[in-house]
């Protein structure tokens, strides 16, 4: 062995407790700063966290902190409170919540009793009753009684122009200086040339004499009759009570909306002063589907609990609700998101005008005041007056646009629910055991 090396060995040997000593110290030298930076990190978060504990709480501490809200003015601003709410606090918010819950019931019975609608005929629904008379006087709508609520006209026809002329003419020759004896004309020239100026000038004379003597014009064609209750030659069918109900809902809707033309037209003495002058059209669904707005309930109805009984028909996709639960939306088929559901039905429709363009704005607003109805889309389309002079309708001088409204209206089921025939009601899910209106899984409430 080197003498070195047994030299070294031997003084490790003698001093083995030192040098281990020695290289635990230089190993806690390095070992230490890595400790320490880890728990120092570890400290660190935990302070962080306990700060951001702090912060809060000195937030909450600090924070204003205000009253209830329970005006119904949007822009009002909530009282502060000033103290921790005790019991008397508390029930004053209590009694501001009922408060509240009161008027806006009130707000809805101001709303039932703007909506209410009477029956064409007392007795005539829920049925039984007498399906001819309701027909006759429903009829009698559409031919007198709408168009003279309108102080409409249609221009003069060929044929209504030939009876006006041979009238004149017989008129005319009956005034003309005859021989007292033989009762031969005289001047029979001067009778013809008369005639002939008559006949020339009737045609414009009639067309501006249906424009100042009533407010619009109206195509019979305009309002929508139930196909069921149209007459038919050799026909008679005796309608069922779900079209009279469908044929009376049209009814409905159409005499708002003539109430509001004439109400638009109604400081007017002629066509040229009416903010309406022509109404081309009211669309009203013939059949239940397309008439009431429903939801899509997933794109199908609720499934049934159980088999369905053979010719029944299937499971409402209307929702129950009361009036304090929320309104169930569904903008996919309506762009207001309003669907049929248990306080109000939805009802659709579309009108079509010829109106001042200055008065559209005006048009709209006054469809929609004190009616639950909603203009929802609108098109507009200009009108060239001077070709409409040469069919006969005289508008004036005011340009004039073709006004088509996509509308809903509500009807509330405080008052129409009792009117409904069962086909309705099933339909629209009124008046239904709760287990029958609600699918399995969701929470029962009761209907009206």
């Amino acid at each position: 062995m080197n003498p070195k090396a047994k030299t070294v060995l031997e003084v490790s040997k003698k001093n083995w407790i030192s040098i281990s000593l020695g290289v635990l110290m230089v190993a806690a030298v390095i070992a230490i700063p890595t400790f320490i930076s880890s728990q120092q990190e570890a400290l660190q978060k935990t302070l962080a966290e306990r700060k951001a504990v702090y912060d809060r709480l000195v937030s909450l501490k600090g924070k204003t902190r205000h009253q209830p809200v329970v005006s119904l003015d949007p822009d009002s601003v909530p009282p502060p409170l000033d103290a921790f709410p005790n019991q008397a606090m508390i029930n004053a918010g209590q009694a501001s919540i009922q408060r509240v819950q009161q008027e806006s019931l009130q707000l809805k019975d101001m709303a039932v009793s703007m909506n209410v609608h009477a029956l064409l005929l007392p007795g005539s629904l829920p049925g039984p009753g007498d399906p001819f008379q309701f027909k006759q006087i429903y009829l009698q709508q559409f031919k007198t009684a709408l168009p003279a609520r309108l102080q409409s006209v249609t221009p003069p026809t060929d044929d209504e122009i030939k009876l006006r002329a041979d009238s004149e003419t017989a008129r005319i020759t009956g005034e003309a200086a005859k021989d007292k004896a033989t009762g031969e004309i005289y001047n029979k020239d001067v009778l013809q040339q008369n005639i002939a100026t008559m006949l020339a000038r009737l045609p414009e004379d009639m067309k501006r004499e249906a424009a100042t003597k009533h407010k619009m014009y109206m195509p019979p064609s305009a309002l929508s009759i139930q196909p069921e209750l149209v007459d038919q030659p050799g026909v008679n069918t005796v309608p069922d009570i779900e079209k009279i109900w469908l044929a009376q809902v049209g009814l409905w809707i159409q005499q708002d909306v003539v109430d509001a033309i004439a109400n638009l037209n109604g400081a007017s003495k002629r066509v040229a002063d009416s903010p309406v002058k022509q109404l081309l059209q009211i669309y009203v669904a013939p059949d239940k589907e397309s008439l009431y707005v429903l939801p899509t309930n997933g794109g199908a109805p609720a499934a049934p609990s159980g088999p369905l009984t053979p010719g029944a028909a299937p499971p409402s996709v209307v929702a129950i609700n009361t009036d304090t639960d929320p309104f169930p939306r569904d903008f996919s088929v309506s762009p207001t998101g309003r669907i049929c559901n248990g306080v109000f039905d939805v009802v659709n429709f579309t009108v079509v005008m010829q109106v001042q363009a200055a008065d559209v704005e005006k048009v709209i607003q006054e469809f929609e005041r004190n009616r639950l109805i909603t203009v929802y889309q609108t098109d507009i389309e200009a009108v060239n007056s001077a070709v409409m002079q040469q069919q006969g309708f005289y508008f004036g001088k005011n340009g004039v646009v073709t006004l088509t409204m996509k509308c809903e209206e509500l009807l509330m089921r405080d008052w129409t629910h009792k009117l409904m025939p069962p086909t309705i009601k099933a339909f629209l899910n009124v008046d239904r055991a709760p287990e029958q209106q609600q699918p399995s899984g969701e929470p029962q409430a009761s209907t009206n």
